[in-house]
């Protein structure tokens, strides 16, 4: 039977998990080469990550796996920069937002006995996936032309947050696996104390005949 508790910490754990792997990711200037021309794209930042815990699903079988989906996040204006030399020929500069729509990631560890005989995790994994990506242009002179850029924009912008969100989430795993021992550990702490205030109480009887003494070794 899942532990509430347990239940709800991981979900506080793993929601802030994602939202600091989405917004601290460091994205560079996108510079690109296509037929007509070249275009760059440049200051972009995810701001705010709209993720709840109704986007969480917690699954506790051999492994406790956390399920994040449909999370959408809003970007900083950034800047975008191309120049066109087909014709006819022009250069332009101007603003640009974006949302990313249906964020979804996946994080999953296994509860272990460490040396001292208390609850901890190993093998923790996570993984983030970017659905979709809606960029809409804010200010330019050339807007006719934008139908062209946006295309190009949207799936080079989704590309590079998606695989620098992910070089984020790799390089904080091993923290996660800290903060996910500690809130393992004081489940264990808890459960420990339980059974001994059971015992003390005459809940549990350890002298009992009936086979309840293996319940609680």
């Amino acid at each position: 039977e899942q532990n509430p508790e347990f239940v709800q910490e991981v979900k506080v754990l793993a929601m802030g998990y994602v939202d600091e792997a989405v917004t601290s990711a460091k994205i560079p200037t996108i510079k690109g080469t296509k037929e007509w021309g070249t275009y760059q794209i440049e200051g972009i930042h995810i701001k705010k990550l709209h993720i709840t815990e109704d986007s969480l699903d917690v699954s506790i079988t051999k492994q406790v796996t956390v399920t994040v989906s449909q999370v959408s996040a809003d970007f900083d204006e950034f800047t975008f920069l191309y120049d066109k030399t087909t014709f006819p020929k022009m250069e332009d500069t101007g603003q640009a937002s974006a949302q990313l729509v249906d964020l979804s990631a996946t994080i999953s560890f296994e509860i272990v006995v460490d040396g001292e005989g208390m609850l901890t995790v190993d093998n923790v994994k996570a993984t983030i996936k970017i659905g979709a990506l809606d960029v809409q242009v804010k200010a330019g002179n050339h807007k006719w032309l934008y139908n062209k850029l946006l295309k190009i924009f949207n799936e080079r912008i989704k590309n590079t947050v998606e695989r620098e969100v992910r070089k984020t989430v790799d390089k904080s795993v091993t923290a996660l696996k800290q903060k996910m021992s500690e809130v393992t550990s004081v489940l264990s702490k808890k459960m420990a104390d339980a059974k001994v205030a059971a015992i003390n109480d005459g809940a549990l009887d350890v002298d009992d005949d009936d086979g309840d003494e293996d319940a609680i070794e």
